[in-house]
């Protein structure tokens, strides 16, 4: 029977969840009133970033990740409709959150290169009669401000929170891991905008980013539990879809699942696959509540099998270039549970 230490914990954690799934979207509510609503994905994506990067490091951290973000968001605009400068950008940016590895910090800041590319995927045109530049600066702007929203709320809600301490990986794993995220994403996002698969193609890279980590049984385990969870949460969400059409019932059924698959989250001890298997009809069911839910769901597991192909690539390279994880960074998930600082 659990403690009440146990029962402490678990309330604080799904409170936590609650907040986490609420704070990035509530003042995004408010951009649509001032004509900005096609920034609020931009909105909720740079909250997420700064929120993650506040709850689990601190003020200063979630602040550095929000200029960060804010400031790729407004280079990666302009580059959107263009092949290569697209790839390019998205390159430089995956090339920066590689580094991070060294200091154990890819997981905690993964949103930051999603939020870049799904700016460059399907560039949000916000202010119609205005130019390239004063979209770039409003897209930024809202990215930035999203960003620091969610690094002050983190840092409040994380001084209460246990979390694990980042742990790093070596120097030289963490510049190949670097380098490789680079060329893989910077190359897929070329395709994706060449070819224009917009949203689609934004899952490809998310995933990319999602599963590929500095280590190598990392990697191969997480892209098996993706896919994994991803088949049962595709389930989940077409046998909801042929069920429910009421798009608001969909909506908040949607957000629930996002709200119990970030409780999930939360737990260190939790299968990756359990979480995947949560988060995919939540967002499946948010998506496609405006149009079909069942079309989404099947669009996204194919976005997914293909960004989680790719992620073997980063795999293959990795091992060719490294070999085997070493014997000193085989327990790097072993890391002391901490309080955030702030």
């Amino acid at each position: 029977m659990p403690t009440g230490h146990a029962w402490s914990v678990a309330g604080k954690r799904s409170v936590a969840a609650v907040i986490l799934v609420l704070l990035p979207l509530a003042p995004s509510l408010l951009l649509a009133p001032l004509g900005l609503g096609a920034a609020t994905g931009t909105f909720a994506l740079g909250a997420a970033a700064g929120l993650i990067a506040g709850l689990m490091v601190n003020l200063r951290f979630g602040v550095a990740v929000a200029v960060v973000v804010g400031m790729a968001n407004l280079v990666a605009l302009p580059a959107a409709p263009y092949a290569i400068p697209a790839g390019l950008v998205m390159a430089a940016v995956a090339m920066l959150y590689g580094l991070t590895a060294r200091r154990g910090l890819t997981a905690i800041i993964v949103v930051a290169p999603e939020s870049v590319a799904f700016t460059l995927a399907e560039p949000p045109q916000v202010l119609a009669h205005q130019g390239i530049l004063v979209n770039a600066l409003v897209v930024g702007g809202v990215a930035l401000v999203g960003g620091l929203w969610g690094a002050g709320a983190g840092a409040i809600i994380g001084r209460r929170l246990p979390h694990k301490k980042p742990v790093g990986v070596s120097t030289r794993r963490a510049v190949t891991f670097a380098v490789t995220m680079a060329a893989v994403t910077g190359v897929t996002m070329a395709v994706v905008v060449a070819m224009q698969l917009q949203h689609g193609g934004a899952w490809i890279l998310l995933t990319i980013l999602l599963v590929a980590q500095p280590r190598l049984h990392q990697t191969w385990s997480k892209t098996l539990e993706r896919l994994l969870g991803t088949v049962l949460g595709f389930a989940i969400a077409l046998a909801i879809g042929l069920v429910v059409d009421s798009p608001g019932v969909v909506v908040a059924v949607g957000l629930l699942f996002v709200a119990v698959a970030v409780y999930l989250h939360l737990s260190p001890k939790r299968p990756y696959w359990q979480y995947t298997m949560v988060l995919t009809p939540g967002i499946v069911l948010v998506e496609g509540s405006g149009s079909s839910v069942v079309s989404t769901d099947v669009a996204r597991l194919w976005f997914t099998a293909v960004g989680a192909s790719i992620a073997l690539v980063v795999v293959a390279v990795l091992r060719w270039r490294l070999g085997p994880d070493g014997p000193d960074e085989e327990h790097l998930d072993d890391a002391t549970v901490t309080p955030a600082s702030s």
